[in-house]
């Protein structure tokens, strides 16, 4: 199965020709991001149970817990992971996205909005 891949520059993506970009021709998508060069294998077949498959990384500084602007508490960042790029989706769920959004892409407000699975840490 061919996965079409995108990159997003997220200072520039705004598509009003959704249909221009062929995505539809292809039924997954992976979208990265320009520092993002790694190359995951996933089994599609998980796309049928979750809307996404996403990536989870260590995260390298210091988490804090803030309140009112001030740091109450400092967390454990090995019980954190940083959610990011690749992405894994189906095409159609990528285009619904887009335009219920005004053709933007938040990666935050897809992964609130949608079920999704780790696929890497």
């Amino acid at each position: 199965m061919e996965i079409l891949k995108i990159i997003i520059d997220t200072k520039y993506f705004s598509s009003k020709d959704i249909e221009n970009l062929g995505i539809m021709e292809n039924k997954y998508l992976r979208i990265t991001d320009f520092a993002d060069n790694s190359e995951i294998n996933i089994n599609t077949e998980e796309l049928e149970n979750f809307d996404c498959l996403v990536t989870a990384k260590e995260l390298r500084n210091a988490v804090k817990k803030i309140s009112n602007g001030f740091i109450i508490e400092h967390l454990n960042r090995d019980d954190y992971k940083k959610l990011t790029y690749p992405l894994y989706l189906k095409s159609e769920t990528f285009i619904n996205f887009l335009n219920e959004n005004k053709s933007e892409w938040n990666l935050v407000k897809f992964l609130e909005t949608h079920t999704f699975k780790i696929t890497q840490i």
